[in-house]
């Protein structure tokens, strides 16, 4: 069964939201050693992103997803502050969100590419920061062009059923 249009539009929006971060946190503080570094420019708005985030995967109702949103919502809660728990759970949901995508044969391109971007962790200083962005913009591309599907899929049997 699909989910509601509203469900639908909700994932679109959040994953959006996603892609606006990504861009948004080096547009606003200049490029960081990698994105918990923002913590120090304004901790209520990046905890405020990764929560909203790891709920809006949460959100999904897709079990393969529940790892990578509690991963997500730790990090958020536990900032570089903790840098055990921190930094744990930023590798746990990187791995977890790139093994799921690698995983769906309907993007399995787009799974290998992300397994790619872990070659930008070798780039001294900002490595982590590159390989964090071009995540999170595929992640959150990902989710969009999944939602899109459900979208056109859900437009096309309502057609199908009027006929």
């Amino acid at each position: 069964m699909l989910p509601s249009y509203k469900n639908i539009f909700s994932r679109i929006l959040i994953s959006t939201y996603g892609v606006f971060f990504a861009l948004i946190m080096p547009i606003l503080y200049g490029i960081e050693n990698s994105y918990s570094s923002y913590y120090l420019h304004d901790p209520l708005l990046l905890g405020i992103s990764l929560s909203l985030l790891g709920i809006g995967l949460w959100l999904h109702r897709n079990h393969k997803w529940t790892l990578p949103a509690i991963a997500l919502v730790i990090v958020a809660i536990f900032d570089m502050r903790n840098p055990e728990i921190h930094n744990t759970f930023a590798f746990v949901f990187f791995l977890s969100s790139s093994w799921v995508i690698f995983l769906d044969d309907r993007f399995k391109r787009l799974g290998w590419y992300s397994l790619l971007t872990y070659s930008l962790l070798i780039i001294e200083n900002t490595g982590i920061f590159w390989f964090e962005f071009v995540q999170i913009i595929m992640i959150s591309c990902y989710h969009i062009a999944y939602a899109y599907k459900m979208l056109k899929t859900k437009l096309m049997r309502e057609a199908n059923d009027q006929t």
